[in-house]
């Protein structure tokens, strides 16, 4: 059996799926789920992910500085966590001892996660591991490769903790390799035994569904492989062309064109009629960002181009531009990418916020308050001049909370946050006086670019906090 050429084992601290290409205005048409207006919940103002279940459940990075002189010039460090549902702290995952590198390529419904453990950087001889949730946290499990590997690249974790990826000896030409697959009970396997092809798994589905290449199978259908209709006239694949799936082999895809650009597109697989649906006019080049996000059973689909957030309804919608579905709460505020949709309509994604663009969140569907409502009404920042960096910022917020007709609410528990474009995130949490207004300050370092205050909570006994109106978000810069 011939034996593919791998490409070049690279990565983060976890699946970013981001390439850079020249950027076009997106267009698309906007029904069903794409027709949503979408609050947001910020998960990290210093950290990027790529990854949520149904649960809610959240992998991603925490990145944390150094000692800095001057300030923000510092060095960074990159954590690999989980933040559960329904909890603020996050867990760190653990990582070999001998191996303290670690990128999580995938996550199922009940929480395990899969992924591949370095001795170097992230991607100097990966291992592939796995782990599986507890009570205290994460228990490890040490993966191993097939008999005569060295390193591994892991396509994903079903629902039936199987993980499916691939090892080899070499990352060029390899005389050794083989696509594998594991589970705690069955142990590793080589999927060529159950007949399937020696190609390198590029998805897996909830239920055991794999992309390959030009192809897909059922991990319980062996020996039975899918071929995708070509590509259309002047559309190829490459192996670096991220790739998702769902259980029925409907994919999401980037095709990328001939010749000297190679640009990317991006496209809806549907299996059961071989169609290949463009989903948007825009092509990606050398100069801008694409990235892949999600497909569902029902083939909606999420992802990036030309460094915007967008999601196609399924079966056949095209792409929207998710910022477009803001609410106009956020005054504008862009998606910068968009990552995984799960089944509450919520899609893990990055925003351009007080001059940072990866701002971690969760976009959340959300409907206009008409009775018992809590609204941000007005909200008033003010900064004192800054001629030099060794001075310090000092900004005042100033909020008035209102009801629905405008009548002002007093004891109205108010929280939020001080951002600026690089590391401070500074919570605080105030109650509205008699007169609905609530007041917070922040003394920090000078020459941070813009000081913004998000709103992310206001609460009331009886009372719904709107997202849909008012203003939760505003930036001001004290040197203007």
């Amino acid at each position: 059996m011939k034996k593919p050429k791998l490409p070049r084992f690279q990565g983060l601290a976890l699946r970013l799926r981001f390439v850079t290409f020249a950027a076009v205005c997106v267009v698309g048409a906007i029904n069903d789920v794409s027709a949503a207006t979408y609050g947001v919940q910020i998960i990290s103002a210093t950290g990027g992910g790529s990854l949520m279940n149904d649960a809610g459940d959240i992998v991603g990075v925490i990145q944390t500085h150094g000692p800095c002189f001057p300030y923000p010039s510092c060095w960074v460090n990159n954590t690999v966590v989980v933040w559960p549902a329904g909890k603020q702290q996050p867990v760190t995952l653990p990582a070999p001892a001998d191996r303290p590198f670690i990128a999580v390529s995938g996550m199922n419904a009940a929480g395990w996660l899969a992924g591949t453990a370095s001795s170097g950087l992230v991607g100097f001889a990966p291992q592939p591991v796995a782990w599986e949730p507890s009570e205290s946290g994460y228990t490890l499990h040490n993966i191993g490769l097939l008999p005569g590997n060295t390193i591994a690249r892991v396509a994903g974790i079903d629902d039936l903790n199987r993980v499916v990826g691939y090892s080899t000896d070499s990352t060029i030409g390899p005389p050794n390799a083989a696509p594998f697959v594991w589970d705690p009970i069955g142990g590793l396997r080589n999927l060529t035994d159950s007949g399937f092809p020696n190609e390198i798994p590029l998805a897996l589905s909830p239920h055991g569904t794999v992309a390959l290449l030009s192809s897909w199978y059922r991990l319980d259908t062996p020996g039975v492989v899918t071929p995708n209709a070509p590509p259309p006239k002047g559309f190829g694949f490459r192996p670096e062309a991220f790739a998702e799936i769902n259980d029925a082999g409907d994919q999401a895809r980037f095709l990328i064109t001939g010749g000297s650009q190679n640009i990317a597109y991006f496209y809806r697989y549907v299996s059961a009629t071989g169609e290949w649906q463009q989903l948007s006019g825009t092509g990606s080049g050398r100069l801008s960002r694409y990235g892949m996000g999600s497909i569902n059973d029902a083939s909606d689909i999420t992802g990036t181009i030309a460094g915007s957030g967008v999601i196609a309804a399924g079966p056949d919608g095209l792409s929207a531009s998710l910022s477009a579905q803001f609410s106009p709460a956020y005054d504008g505020m862009p998606i910068t990418s968009a990552q995984s949709l799960n089944k509450k309509g919520h899609i893990l994604a990055a925003v351009g916020l007080g001059g940072h663009s990866l701002r971690l969140v969760r976009l959340t569907p959300i409907e206009p308050c008409t009775a018992s409502c809590l609204r941000v009404a007005t909200l008033q920042m003010v900064a004192k001049r800054v001629t030099q960096c060794r001075a310090s910022n000092q900004v005042s917020v100033t909020l008035t909370v209102t009801d629905e007709a405008g009548k002002r609410q007093p004891g109205v528990q108010l929280k939020g946050r001080f951002l600026d474009g690089y590391w401070l995130d500074k919570r605080v949490s105030g109650i509205t006086d008699t007169r609905g207004v609530v007041r917070f300050t922040h003394t920090g370092r000078a020459c941070v670019g813009a000081i913004t205050f998000f709103v992310d909570q206001a609460s009331a006994k009886g009372r719904v906090f709107d997202r849909s109106q008012g203003i939760l978000v505003k930036s001001i810069i004290p040197a203007s």
